[in-house]
């Protein structure tokens, strides 16, 4: 009876507001722009793919800048999402570290056979363990007017693969925590941003009680030992 008594309780929390206190001046764009910068300083073998991405910068200006900086390694490419990711892929396996800009994430079905059938199955395929540091990255998310083929959130259907890991970045955690974890899991990985994501600052909406991250680098970061 006291177990009852428990659980059919009445809910006596009260919601707490979102504190402000610990916003960032920095927008959640030039944050995954600068972990982007970051990662390439310290691969120097990884290759940034996809369409647009040099010069213009990708539909949403997060590779600005980079070409300059690194004109050897972003690469432009034709509009082929299964051609892009395949190279990518082929890449990854000969040692470099590939990461592939799919402009939006709606086009990601175009790349669906390499994702599904492909890359997430290499090890189980063959018997060993492979170190495929692969990562796709693509804004997802409707509300934004970009139309009924530009606007969708289609995670779902990339959840469950068995060899593909799904992360999605927030605004919570700093990108280049994300980006130093992932590349040193040298595995088949999907980063999914949101497309309201980009316009957002740094710690934006933190609930009350909420820690910030006080730590320097993966290592010591809690998500480094998610297994």
């Amino acid at each position: 009876q006291a177990e009852l008594n428990d659980i059919y309780a009445p809910f006596a929390n009260k919601a707490i507001a979102p504190s402000t206190a610990a916003v960032s001046e920095k927008k959640m764009i030039q944050a995954i722009s600068e972990a982007l910068d970051q990662s390439m300083e310290r691969h120097p073998n990884l290759i940034l793919m996809g369409q647009d991405i040099a010069e213009y910068g990708g539909a949403f200006k997060v590779t600005r800048d980079l070409s300059n900086k690194f004109p050897d390694r972003v690469k432009n490419t034709p509009i082929s999402e299964q051609a892009i990711v395949g190279i990518a892929i082929g890449a990854a396996l000969r040692g470099n570290v590939s990461i592939v800009e799919i402009m939006f994430g709606d086009f990601t079905t175009l790349a669906f056979d390499q994702l599904l059938q492909h890359v997430s199955k290499f090890t189980l395929m063959y018997g060993i363990k492979l170190e495929i540091p692969f990562i796709l990255r693509t804004p997802m998310g409707g509300f934004r007017g970009y139309g009924p083929t530009h606007s969708q959130s289609l995670e779902k259907h990339f959840l469950g693969i068995p060899g593909l890991i799904i992360v999605v970045l927030n605004q919570l955690i700093p990108p280049s925590i994300i980006f130093e974890t992932i590349l040193k899991r040298k595995e088949p990985i999907m980063l999914i941003e949101n497309k309201t994501l980009y316009t957002k600052m740094l710690f934006e909406n933190i609930l009350n009680g909420y820690s910030l991250y006080t730590y320097k680098t993966a290592d010591t970061y809690p998500v480094a030992n998610l297994k």
